[in-house]
């Protein structure tokens, strides 16, 4: 009799952790989304810090003077997330984001469309580089 409450105990455990969002076997690509929306957020609100926990260590830096000085010069109007590509088994991915932003002085809006380059490092995905993909740079 205890065996088998101790089954029922162990299977309900499991089911629940099976749920839980700190299980290592949760799906890449919804983590990934988390962690582009967090980003992608905080840049449009200009809420830069935690935007900057989401940028690859050794890139943070220089990130952040980048933001920072941006932010001084552009607002932004939208983003929209167009395309995810996971690549090498899910270790890399690309992600598309159209972004819609004015120069605080101009009141043109523009669009730009970004290829967000990000890599997936000890469980966490961190944006390693941002590429061009159609439009103006940002504030040029």
């Amino acid at each position: 009799m205890r065996k088998a409450a101790a089954a029922v105990v162990l299977a309900s455990l499991g089911v629940l952790a099976a749920g839980c969002p700190l299980d290592p076997r949760t799906d890449p690509k919804e983590d990934l989304m988390i962690s582009v929306r967090a980003f992608n957020d905080g840049v449009h609100w200009g809420n830069l810090e935690p935007a900057a926990r989401l940028v690859a260590p050794e890139l943070r830096a220089r990130w952040s003077a980048d933001a920072e000085r941006v932010a001084k010069e552009v607002s932004f109007s939208f983003y929209e997330v167009r395309r995810i590509e996971l690549r090498e088994k899910a270790t890399r991915a690309d992600v598309r984001v159209e972004v819609g932003w004015w120069h605080v002085r101009a009141l043109i809006e523009r669009k730009t469309t970004l290829v967000e380059k990000w890599v997936r490092r000890k469980g966490t995905w961190v944006l390693a580089a941002t590429e061009i993909a159609d439009g103006p740079p940002i504030g040029g």
